[in-house]
């Protein structure tokens, strides 16, 4: 057995780095390089912020209350004044019709 190892001790270290070499290579190809993963990093983090800022940004609820009882108290202003305005416009139109007829 030491004999033929003596012999072929150079072939099998031949092998061995090149089993080595294709299993480094498929890591490689594999798995993310510490590059690629820093820039993703820094990618999602700035979206985050950025999420941050606008989530910052919207109205609490307390807010969000007081915004649907005013939009709530402005559909009641306007269906009380909505009246008003059809009998204006039939006025308006009654003048129209009247000066038309006037001219003609």
């Amino acid at each position: 057995m030491v004999a033929w190892f003596l012999e072929y001790w150079k072939l099998l270290a031949l092998i061995i780095n090149g089993v080595f070499i294709l299993v480094v290579w498929a890591m490689s190809k594999t798995f993310a390089k510490k590059d690629a993963v820093n820039e993703s990093i820094v990618s999602l983090d700035k979206r985050i912020d950025l999420l941050d800022v606008a989530v910052e940004n919207l109205p609490d609820k307390d807010l969000t209350h007081k915004l649907e009882l005013r939009i709530e108290q402005l559909s009641g202003d306007i269906k009380r004044i909505e009246p008003g305005l059809i009998s204006v416009k039939n006025l308006s139109d009654m003048l129209l019709e009247n000066e038309l007829k006037g001219k003609g």
